[in-house]
């Protein structure tokens, strides 16, 4: 499965860079591939910000569902 659809967001599974699984709820990073800073002679700085979606099984039943699904298929 390329994309997997969830309630709020559609994700792209190639874009993500791990999850968390805990008791009850998943952690899923998103890898963010723009990047902003600057260089200047050798030195400065290069910042990113990944994004996280957090899925909970009470909260979002059904998103917690089609996560759990995929990550079975994976195995």
């Amino acid at each position: 499965m390329r994309f997997i659809k969830l309630s709020g967001v559609i994700i792209n599974t190639s874009k993500i860079s791990t999850i968390s699984v805990l008791d009850n709820r998943y952690i899923v990073k998103i890898a963010n591939t723009n990047a902003s800073g600057f260089i200047l002679a050798g030195s400065g700085w290069i910042h990113s910000v990944d994004t996280f979606i957090h899925v909970c099984q009470k909260k979002d039943p059904e998103d917690f569902n089609v996560l759990t699904k995929w990550i079975t298929e994976l195995k």
